[in-house]
């Protein structure tokens, strides 16, 4: 689907460029299906007691790769394995309600890296 003619010479709001076929890449599709489709799908499953709509948002999530973003990053560093979006969905979850909310101790994630950190002497 190609953008609006607007878009055919903008990259920015306000700011012409060279006109140019604009193309969505594959991270950013995968990144519309999984905040914008999956969500609508499964809310739609969920609400209509349909269970192969719930269903089959996990099977999406399961088969679309891990995102990259700054979130998953931090986890992975701290140990955390992400295979696929189902997983960088998850850690993004605790990071929100979690992390944000300074709820370290009610996470096992967290109470599990302040436990490490503390039996290696390190200031949490």
């Amino acid at each position: 689907m190609a953008p609006s003619e607007y878009w055919e010479t903008h990259y920015h709001f306000q700011q012409v460029s060279e006109k140019r076929e604009k193309l969505l890449g594959e991270q950013t599709l995968n990144i519309l299906l999984i905040n914008t489709v999956v969500p609508m799908l499964f809310a739609y499953g969920y609400q209509n007691h349909l269970s192969e709509y719930t269903d089959r948002v996990i099977e999406i999530l399961e088969r679309l790769p891990a995102e990259k973003n700054r979130i998953v990053s931090l986890f992975v560093k701290a140990g955390i394995s992400a295979r696929h979006a189902g997983d960088t969905q998850s850690i993004i979850q605790l990071k929100r309600e979690y992390c944000e909310k300074r709820k370290c101790l009610f996470c096992r994630i967290g109470f599990q890296l302040l436990k490490r950190s503390c039996q290696n002497g390190e200031n949490p």
